[in-house]
């Protein structure tokens, strides 16, 4: 037969063949749309956090009635559902999405927080931090093990959004390091703002200043601690600042808080002094004080005694 003739017979079988085609995936996609639901399927991506769970979604699926087996597959909002997840407040993102064999597929990833941020002025005000610095609302039915911060009332002020950016990497830090997630026992905010670092040996309190130069910072301190455990009296110090490029500096702020509070009760004590001196000075020789009223007064009565006094002028002796 002529290669022509062939080619042109295959088209056309092609092109009575489309029709066919069309409707038996119309019919079947009218077929899975017609399926009842066969099943749920849920899968949490950081399931070492439970913020959410898979019962948290059954339920969600419950409350908006649709159940397995009864279901069907084109009556289910799935747009709706997924919407519903991802308004969730400890949801970072969601997919929700309809198998080949009937089942509702759900997609989650958790947000992860990386620090707790405890407020001094009040406990209901704590919250954590995620890996943006962005503030996570704590749950009640999960607490997550993070390092937690005890700090003063934090805005959105730039300084302050910056103070959140450097707790979340030094709570990074801490936590990948064993030796300092076991060493530093408590972190704190000062009221300059100032991050401070409590360890659980040792009576020292360490300041940080900022994450700034965080790696060079705790390098410092741990060599400072290697070293200082056998050439340097560690109890002499109560507080070790790191805020200085290159350098460790140790502080006994103990003593110098008495020597200034001895200066301050010396003045106090001198001023008192001082005074009783000049108290007694004025009892031992009083002064008269002439202010200018009493000097007028003083004129008036004198004027009065004058014209008061007998005259002698004109006086006939009998």
């Amino acid at each position: 037969m002529n290669p022509r003739i062939q080619k042109i017979g295959r088209n056309i079988l092609f092109l009575l063949s489309i029709p066919g085609i069309v409707g038996a995936f119309v019919f079947a996609n009218t077929t899975k749309q017609d399926e009842k639901l066969h099943g749920i399927y849920v899968d949490i991506s950081n399931t070492e956090l439970s913020f959410v769970t898979t019962n948290d979604i059954l339920k969600l699926f419950n409350d908006n009635h649709i159940v397995v087996n009864k279901s069907i597959l084109r009556n289910v909002n799935i747009n709706m559902l997924e919407n519903k997840i991802r308004d969730n407040k400890w949801v970072q993102d969601a997919e929700v999405y309809v198998t080949a064999n009937h089942t509702i597929h759900i997609s989650i990833s958790q947000r992860k927080p990386v620090v707790r941020i405890n407020q001094n002025d009040s406990s209901d005000s704590a919250y954590y931090l995620d890996e943006q610095a962005n503030p996570i609302a704590l749950s009640d039915q999960y607490i997550a093990k993070v390092p937690v911060v005890t700090t003063p009332d934090l805005s959105n002020t730039t300084q302050d959004i910056k103070l959140k950016s450097d707790l979340v990497k030094l709570a990074d830090y801490v936590q990948a390091d064993p030796f300092w997630n076991t060493m530093i026992s408590q972190i704190n905010v000062n009221e300059q703002h100032q991050i401070e670092l409590i360890p659980a040996l040792g009576n020292q309190l360490i300041q940080l200043g900022s994450a700034d130069d965080l790696d060079s910072k705790m390098k410092r301190l741990l060599a400072f601690y290697q070293h200082g455990m056998t050439s340097i009296e560690l109890n002499r110090y109560n507080e070790i600042d790191l805020r200085f490029a290159r350098q460790v500096v140790g502080r006994n702020t103990a003593v110098k808080e008495l020597i200034n509070k001895t200066i301050e009760k010396a003045k106090i004590e001198l001023a008192k002094e001082q005074k009783a001196k000049y108290l007694l000075s004025l009892q031992s020789s009083p002064k008269k004080i002439n202010t200018p009223r009493n000097e007028k007064i003083k004129d008036t009565k004198k004027q009065i005694d004058k014209k008061q006094k007998p005259s002698t002028k004109n006086k006939t002796t009998h």
